[in-house]
């Protein structure tokens, strides 16, 4: 599971992940929620495969819990490995410690040998990668960094802390703003996001 505010990145690594894993001969993508109409009992994949969740916790979290017990505790039974990568803008709070609490003793065992057992916070870029993101989707070398981080800061959601970085969403669109010729010093929230 991975979570983290908006903006930071979750779903555009979830998607590399996606990617990465189909050009390994992994059946990977996220699944569509609306669709789901069978439960993870009656799943028997044939070859390795790799399930994204986006929004867990906005959901049927109950469904989710279910399916992750399902997966942990018959994880020997199935032919190829599953892995299921949760994503959301919170923790889960309690639900990650209920999922928990609910395992086998085998289940616990299981999920505390993977290097993956706890939710992974994907907190926001630092300075340098700013800069490399936002010269990657730019096409240039930004010639006064320090302007543009000033420019930047200014639009992060929440404005209660000056120091905060940007999300990486926000720095992409920063980046298009400016290849279309709109400055740092024009930027304002509602701009970058229209």
């Amino acid at each position: 599971s991975i979570y983290g505010n908006g903006g930071e990145g979750k779903s555009r690594l979830a998607l590399e992940l996606v990617d990465w894993a189909s050009l390994q001969g992994w059946r990977a993508g996220f699944l569509d929620t609306r669709e789901r109409d069978r439960e993870f009992s009656d799943f028997s994949p044939d070859r390795p495969t790799l399930i994204v969740v986006d929004y867990v916790f906005l959901q049927d979290a109950e469904y989710w819990r279910d399916a992750c017990h399902y997966l942990v505790e018959n994880q020997q039974a199935l032919e190829q490995p599953v892995r299921l990568l949760l994503l959301d803008r919170t923790s889960g709070g309690s639900w990650w410690q209920d999922f928990f609490d609910e395992l086998t003793t085998g289940g616990r065992e299981a999920l505390a040998r993977s290097r993956f057992g706890q939710p992974m916070l994907l907190g926001p870029l630092k300075d340098v990668p700013i800069m490399e993101l936002f010269e990657d989707a730019y096409g240039r070398t930004v010639t006064n960094p320090n302007e543009l981080l000033l420019a930047l800061q200014r639009l992060v959601p929440n404005r209660n802390d000056a120091q905060a970085n940007p999300p990486a969403l926000f720095v992409l669109f920063a980046a298009d703003a400016m290849k279309h010729g709109l400055m740092p010093r024009q930027w304002s929230r509602d701009m970058i996001l229209n």
